[in-house]
């Protein structure tokens, strides 16, 4: 069997017959469900981020609003991991990945919460990704959801 790719379309050789197909293309309609999973929305990340924290404009250090406080565990992990993503595309930090331990100084997380709620952002919602070596981040596709999530009121 001898397969030759011309012109769009597939010819195939059997036994010296030509059989020939049209290399099929993927749907249009398909690839509008494509993303760059790696973009984010700029003004998602303000409209999650405006009413919980702001950021240092010189030190890049996350500076927690009143309304902080009032969030659960696991919601103030999502908007210090987010607040590190907004650093990171403000060019106030190198990378979107924070270690257990600087989202305990960012956030005032107790340490003995901090892992099991890290592990259910993780591994249960699949709203944030973890390394090898013990660094979280936002899974940037999913800032809609922790979006609707904070703005549902998930933490009231």
């Amino acid at each position: 069997t001898q397969t030759i790719l011309s012109h769009g379309r597939y010819h195939y050789y059997i036994w010296g017959v030509r059989v020939s197909m049209d290399k099929k293309e993927p749907n249009e309609g398909l690839r509008s469900l494509l993303v760059n999973e790696e973009d984010v929305s700029e003004d998602l990340v303000v409209q999650v981020l405006s009413p919980y924290v702001n950021i240092g404009e010189e030190t890049g250090r996350i500076i927690p609003k009143p309304q902080f406080s009032h969030l659960t565990i696991p919601d103030k992990i999502l908007v210090i991991l987010l607040a590190q993503t907004a650093k990171t595309d403000l060019g106030l930090a190198e990378s979107r990945w924070l270690s257990a331990k600087e989202i305990i100084e960012a956030s005032g997380v107790k340490e003995g919460s901090i892992y099991p709620t890290l592990r259910t952002l993780a591994t249960e919602q699949n709203l944030i990704d973890g390394d090898d070596d013990g660094n979280y981040r936002v899974i940037p596709a999913m800032i809609p959801q922790i979006r609707d999530r904070l703005i549902d009121g998930a933490s009231s």
